[in-house]
């Protein structure tokens, strides 16, 4: 019986195959989950349960779940901030509701400004670093720039400055650190009242430039 010689396909088929080399972490995980299904295989064994012979397929599935684990963690972290941010510009709102920023309005910039050297003074950063914010919000106000609305959200104020680039960067550093340490789990440090100045002093600086343009813009005769 004569048998057709398929060399010259296998030689075709071959040449054509690349092999493409897993990934080293999966062929690493591979082996640690391997290593734990045999030493929990010989655990078990120990104790005279029966476990069946090691099947490829379960590691694939354990794989799977891990990576399913992982996703899911993923998403709740995710849900996790986005809710505790909720909360936090909710609590902004109702403290606005309440009035608690009525008396507040009453200060113009400079006054805050000198409440707040009054306050790092006494060590007390975190109410200093929130009255150069607000110096900073009055600012804003007095200059043209943005108006002042103690219930408007630092995201409100964020999108108002967006054509301001030079402001609203500087204007969002001193306002994280300013949430971070009244409705996070932080304390704010002298560092912090430094940086608030520094960004405070950016800003105006940004501010001055924007309201002297504007006057030149209406000075200029249609």
């Amino acid at each position: 019986m004569d048998f057709r010689d398929i060399s010259p396909v296998i030689q075709d088929v071959a040449k054509n195959y690349h092999y493409h080399k897993p990934p080293e972490f999966v062929i690493f995980v591979q082996d640690m989950i391997a290593k734990l299904l045999r030493l929990l295989k010989d655990f078990l064994d120990s104790l005279h349960f029966y476990v069946p012979a090691h099947d490829t397929r379960m590691v694939g599935n354990l794989l799977k779940f891990a990576w399913f684990a992982l996703g899911a963690v993923g998403v709740a972290a995710v849900a996790y901030f986005a809710w505790r941010r909720l909360k936090q510009l909710k609590g902004i709102a109702q403290q606005a509701k309440r009035g608690q920023f009525a008396s507040e309005t009453l200060l113009d910039a400079d006054a805050w400004r000198k409440q707040a050297e009054e306050l790092a003074g006494q060590k007390e950063w975190k109410e200093a670093c929130r009255a150069l914010y607000f110096s900073l919000l009055k600012r804003l106000d007095e200059k043209g720039v943005v108006e002042f609305m103690p219930t408007r959200t630092n995201y409100e104020y964020w999108y108002a400055l967006a054509r301001h680039k030079p402001i609203a960067m500087p204007f969002r550093e001193i306002a994280n650190i300013v949430e971070s340490s009244w409705f996070g789990n932080r304390n704010a440090t002298t560092g912090d009242y430094e940086d608030c100045i520094k960004f405070l002093s950016q800003a105006q600086e940004e501010i001055e430039r924007v309201h002297e343009a504007a006057k030149a813009a209406r000075a200029v005769p249609v």
